[in-house]
């Protein structure tokens, strides 16, 4: 069996506990062809233990699924429950002829799969929530200051009202008690004149 590379490669990359899909386009000609996916570390050769063999079929391989589908010429690879130990070289291939003596393996997609740890994602998280402390703290003057001025604006309204009204009840008071004193005396002014008037009619008769 020879090999062929192809020097198209992608990059990809996981959390550990998670999964990641991978799906590996392969030109018209290995469409008939059963796909796998080797893994190769340093110089060893590139091993894998399944192929798929038939169109739009899943095959299960421990925390790997392979799926052709010839129709669209993709090949498919799922990881799940990644771990750091995941983190390599991959290869997408292909079994070409491989019914016949002369068959070869055709390694056509690099995978380069980096798994990163999730103990990363509480330091962003932190600094996040420091750097976001920041504005609250920068807001406290602000909303200190402002009631300061709120209350600082009605009580001149306030007390000005309350001396108008007070103002216009004791005038109005001041009017109605002057009023009523000054009928209060013109009365008082009839009656004396009306008894003056009697007494000198009884003094010329």
């Amino acid at each position: 069996m020879t090999d062929q590379d192809y020097e198209k490669s992608v990059s990809v990359t996981g959390h550990v506990g998670g999964g990641v899909n991978i799906r590996c386009k392969y030109p018209q000609s290995h469409s008939s062809d059963p796909k796998f996916l080797c893994r190769r570390v340093g110089s060893a050769d590139c091993t894998y233990k399944s192929s798929v063999k038939e169109s739009r079929r899943w095959i299960n391989e421990g925390k790997l699924s392979l799926h052709d589908n010839r129709a669209k010429q993709i090949f498919t690879v799922s990881f799940n429950s990644l771990t750091e130990g995941d983190s390599g070289e991959y290869w997408c291939g292909a079994e070409s002829d491989w019914t016949s003596d002369h068959g070869y393996k055709a390694y056509i997609t690099q995978i380069n799969l980096r798994v990163t740890s999730p103990d990363v994602l509480p330091q962003s998280s932190t600094h996040i929530s420091s750097s976001t402390t920041q504005p609250t703290t920068s807001s406290t003057p602000e909303t200190a200051s402002s009631p300061l001025s709120a209350t600082g604006s009605p009580p001149p309204a306030f007390p000005v009202s309350s001396v108008v009204t007070g103002v216009s009840v004791v005038v109005l008071l001041l009017l109605i008690g002057l009023l009523f004193f000054v009928v209060t005396l013109r009365k008082r002014n009839k009656t004396r004149g009306t008894t003056t008037h009697k007494h000198i009619h009884t003094l010329g008769t």
